[in-house]
């Protein structure tokens, strides 16, 4: 597909703001973008933010000359390229040898002619365009190369963020075979020959590049799954048709298979969308090749979910010595990544950034649902980083003993010439990260700054970022809104007159059709506030036990058809417990959620035990289910009546491919043993789609409710 008619971007630097405009009006014409600047800090300040396509620099500037700003920008790996042409009042011959010398495209004298100056400008950009085109085209097949649809796909999101796109993976069958059996020269003209095919059916319309080797790849801008599949079926019959001759005057045929993912509908980013092409990809290898296949979860490969729960277990660091729970590098290899880039860094954008966990829920909820917590903040960072800066970007560990995180932006502009601007930026950031549901019920804090980088001084950015950690308020509005819940659910169980407004009733619905299967209770103090009474009443429960099944009771009263879930930790003997329920319940359906955080070997036996004298209408179901490493054991010796996932786990999965292959392991795992599998607290519509796919058949949450209210069936109104 052929790039839209887009303004260049030329940059003006001169001092005086009159000979910018003499600049400006020579130049004149309609399809330039002029970005200008009266000095090289303001100039590289402008570039920190966005590229030009040329530079137009007088020679004589205040503080900085031309000549060093164009020997920065020679060093600069993203701007070593651009076009740079100098206006001068010298005529001396000595001047514009030095400006060559140093890298400039060009030199004109005051006055300027604006015919030569436009012809010099448009001459520089359509030579940089031809290098360009050379550079990211693949030299066989004339495709474009893997870099190029990189930066492709990033133009089409950004372009239109609501339209949908789809992309395709196409891998020649038995390629090897060809080249074996009938010689390299021979597996280039099939290559070259599948390109033309692709070319010829896409046209200007679509975008295919070559991945490598036999591997190709199709963008198609504003098309779904489906019309994409079709396209790709056109080419498969076009290319299937045409015969080779091989030595002996062997006739054969070549085919392939093909994997289609759409986005946003199956990824929220470029690596994810691949990544379920390539599922679906060698899904159509295993189906028996020659054939194209749209992504579905369950084409994820289940062997990562028994490499999950029988591989070896870091506890805290990885082999690479990153972080085992956010799998980033910890701040000292950060920065001695930083350190060793081949250009010219003048100052690094540092920004720190503070999660602050909640003991209470951690220890109801268990570390490894912290550490999923954790993965997702890490992910959210990431994405809110790439949506608000253009900058290269480093993330890192701030501390062994914190949760602190540190972005790194290293620049060969200065910074601090623009401080404000790269403030508002990181609060831009900040604020989405803040208000994204993957944060739940964490304090957040953050501070940013500039640091200077000096080559012979480098221990200094190790003070750096210290300074600017040391500066984090983080917020601790959300512990107090907890201590507050806690203190409720006290009263609860004091006067139990004041426990309607506390306590909700909340639903798991079916996710194919909404209707309500499940009922379960929450402590509730404001819609952003909503926590599962395992956690709030843990200390209450041993001592106004009774007065708490009482309270349960009078909540299933309204739906008394619905099996209530009603959460058990240990708190109070379990046969006592059950006991009671059973009379204030009165033969209601009711599974008893064990939290999968707080199950010991002598609560196993003790369940083993006791479940056979369970009343008929009360059964066990397991809850905040994190996939464990003893969870397959727990499932096997316990009869269970459902397995609700920690909300966890689900939080943000259209994000982490290997969780969706643990998730759908955990969930055939649970197949073959007739369990029902609910998600917990869905609050996306891509957390919704990717659970749906995965068959979970009963799911809670904010989304589900929301949908339930449109009267949304099978994902149409």
């Amino acid at each position: 597909m052929k790039d839209a008619q887009k303004k260049h971007a030329v940059l003006v630097v001169a001092a005086d703001i009159e000979e910018i405009g003499s600049i400006v009006r020579a130049l004149n014409r309609s399809d330039y973008d002029f970005i200008t600047a009266r000095s090289v800090p303001e100039a590289l300040s402008n570039i920190t933010y966005r590229l030009p396509n040329v530079i137009i620099s007088e020679a004589e500037l205040p503080e900085v000359d031309g000549f060093a700003f164009l020997e920065k920008i020679r060093k600069g790996i993203k701007t070593r390229l651009i076009p740079f042409v100098f206006i001068t009042d010298s005529k001396g011959v000595k001047e514009r040898v030095h400006a060559y010398q140093t890298g400039a495209d060009a030199i004109l004298v005051k006055p300027v002619n604006s015919e030569e100056l436009h012809a010099v400008v448009a001459s520089r950009i359509r030579l940089i365009e031809e290098f360009y085109h050379i550079a990211v085209t693949d030299e066989l097949t004339r495709l474009y190369n893997r870099r190029e649809f990189l930066r492709k796909f990033n133009e089409e999101i950004y372009r239109e963020e609501k339209r949908c796109l789809s992309l395709a993976l196409l891998d020649l069958d038995h390629f090897k075979q060809i080249n074996d059996i009938h010689g390299h020269q021979m597996g280039d003209n099939v290559l070259m020959t599948f390109a033309e095919v692709i070319m010829s059916v896409c046209g200007d319309v679509y975008f295919p590049a070559r991945f490598g080797g036999e591997e190709f790849v199709i963008l198609f801008p504003g098309i779904s799954s489906v019309d994409a599949k079709e396209i790709v079926e056109r080419i498969r019959n076009i290319y299937g048709a045409i015969s080779f001759q091989g030595d002996k005057k062997k006739v054969f045929y070549v085919n392939f298979s093909a994997g289609v993912a759409e986005y946003p509908h199956m990824a929220a980013n470029l690596s994810y969308l691949l990544s379920k092409a390539d599922h679906a990809l060698y899904a159509a290898k295993n189906e028996g090749r020659g054939k194209t296949l749209i992504y579905s979860p369950l084409m994820g490969r289940n062997d990562r979910f028994w490499e999950y729960l029988k591989g070896s277990r870091e506890t805290f660091l990885t082999k690479d010595n990153t972080d085992v729970v956010s799998r980033l590098p910890y701040l000292p290899g950060a920065l001695e990544m930083i350190t060793n880039l081949d250009f010219e860094i003048q100052s690094i954008g540092t920004m720190a950034i503070s999660i602050r966990e909640n003991p209470t829920i951690t220890a109801v909820r268990g570390r490894q649902n912290l550490h999923y917590d954790i993965r997702n903040i890490v992910s959210v960072i990431m994405e809110a980083c790439e949506n608000n800066f253009a900058s290269d970007t480093f993330y890192c560990r701030g501390s062994l003993f914190e949760c602190d995180f540190v972005v790194l932006f290293p620049s060969i502009a200065d910074f601090s010439f623009n401080l404000q601007k790269f403030k508002e930026l990181c609060n831009d950031i900040f604020q989405s990260i803040s208000r994204n549901p993957a944060c739940g019920v964490f304090d957040l804090g953050y501070a940013c700054d500039v640091m200077y980088f000096d080559r012979k001084k480098p221990w200094g950015l190790l003070d750096g970022v210290k300074r600017i950690m040391g500066e984090i308020h983080s917020s601790d509005i959300k512990r107090k809104k907890f201590e507050k819940l806690q203190r409720n659910a006290r009263a609860i169980q004091r006067t139990p007159s004041q426990n309607k407004p506390l306590i909700e009733t909340k639903y798991y619905f079916n996710t194919f059709n909404l209707h309500r299967e499940y009922q379960y209770f929450v402590v509730s103090d404001g819609p952003e506030y909503v926590f599962e009474l395992d956690i709030l009443i843990e200390n209450q429960i041993k001592k106004q036990a009774e007065l708490f099944s009482k309270t349960i009771a009078k909540h299933t009263q309204r739906e008394k058809e619905l099996p209530s879930m009603v959460p058990w930790n240990g708190g109070i003997d379990l046969q006592e417990y059950i006991d009671m329920l059973a009379v204030h319940l009165k033969g209601r359906r009711m599974l008893l959620m064990i939290n999968e955080a707080q199950i010991t070997d002598k609560v196993r036996d003790t369940l083993i035990r006791t479940i056979r004298s369970f009343p008929p209408a009360i059964s066990i179901g397991l809850d905040n289910c994190f996939i464990g490493p003893d969870l397959l054991n727990v499932l096997s010796s316990i009869e269970c009546k459902a397995l609700c996932f920690s909300e966890n786990v689900i939080r943000n999965i259209h994000s982490f491919k290997e969780r969706i292959k643990i998730v759908n392991g955990a969930k055939i795992f649970a197949d073959q043993l007739g369990i029902p599998v609910l998600a917990k607290n869905i609050m996306h519509e891509e957390e919704y789609l990717i659970v749906r796919d995965l068959g979970i058949y009963y799911a809670s949450g904010p989304y589900m409710e929301h949908l339930r209210k449109k009267g949304v069936i099978n994902g149409h109104m």
